[in-house]
């Protein structure tokens, strides 16, 4: 029965990494529509401020004491650390899987295949992130060029 906990460790660390990357990629979602949808009101009305008010969360953080903030390479580390941290303990888990050398269980089997999709799943989350990010990125300069090309002659600075 021991054995049968030990197991399921790796399993709950697999499945809230998961979980947590699709609330993680949803929220940053959330924000990009947020943001394009405050800088096409910016082109509508000049008068509308570029930069919102702070979120309540980030005004929360704000008001922690310094030595409780992260550091702001931490924060930019955060994205990456996904493709680093989540490939590596699903590796290290399948390993522990493989290598056990207790009979194999239908809970074994079921480890296996999470900790392999796991390792599929970040795989695909980092190529379609690049793909989706150079997209918005071919996008939005293309934007920004014919708003450009609709503006009067004197005033795109021709």
């Amino acid at each position: 029965m021991q054995t049968v906990r030990i197991v399921w460790v790796p399993v709950i660390v697999s499945l809230t990494g998961l979980v947590g990357t699709w609330v993680v990629q949803l929220v940053i979602a959330y924000m990009q529509r947020k943001q394009m949808r405050q800088i096409e009101l910016h082109r509508a009305d000049a008068s509308v401020p570029l930069k919102p008010p702070p979120h309540p969360v980030t005004n929360f953080f704000l008001r922690l004491p310094k030595f409780l903030r992260l550091p702001k390479f931490l924060l930019r580390f955060a994205r990456s650390a996904f493709y680093i941290i989540n490939p590596l303990l699903n590796l290290f888990f399948l390993i522990q899987q493989l290598r056990a050398t207790r009979p194999l269980t239908r809970f074994d089997v079921f480890a296996i295949a999470l900790f392999t999709s796991g390792l599929s799943f970040t795989a695909a989350v980092l190529v379609t992130d690049r793909l989706v990010w150079g997209l918005f990125k071919i996008t939005s300069d293309t934007m920004f060029r014919l708003f450009e090309l609709r503006k009067p002659p004197e005033r795109r600075g021709e």
